[in-house]
């Protein structure tokens, strides 16, 4: 594993086994600064590695500020995809159903992103066996597109 940020809401995190980027939130995000300070952040990772899959695990986040939900469409998958130059971008939400308001904010960027972003889609997991097949299908398509 490699660490990129780590405070006591969120972290950011390459699997290095699975060459999945991980943002992962442990508690309610205060305010939509903070929400792109860590974003902002993964972003950035993003950037520097060689990893086409990115899961948001959102199970804590909380309800999401508009501001922060517009966000993510707008600026940072877009910043994603482009650092990608053609190649394919996966993306997984693990959400938890009993979490209604942070999947309440998690279906908005969902349905925003697959609105506006051409061939765009971004898959929602509420289990880790689940989420992890995804992965593993997922890095099976990259190893034979390479």
């Amino acid at each position: 594993m490699k660490e990129f940020f780590k405070d006591e809401i969120a972290s950011v995190y390459l699997d290095t086994k699975t060459n999945v980027l991980y943002l992962e939130y442990y508690k309610k995000v205060p305010s939509h600064a903070e929400f792109l300070r860590i974003n902002t952040v993964l972003l950035d990772a993003f950037k520097s590695i060689h990893s086409q899959i990115v899961v948001a695990d959102v199970r804590k986040m909380g309800i999401l500020s508009l501001e922060s939900q517009a966000w993510v469409p707008e600026v940072l998958l877009p910043g994603m995809i482009a650092h990608l130059k053609g190649k394919t971008f996966y993306h997984a939400q693990f959400l938890d159903p009993s979490e209604i308001f942070a999947k309440v904010s998690a279906q908005n960027v969902k349905n925003k992103a697959e609105k506006n972003i051409p061939n765009f889609e971004l898959k929602q997991f509420s289990t880790k066996s689940e989420l992890d097949k995804c992965i593993a299908d997922w890095n099976a398509l990259i190893v034979r597109v390479k």
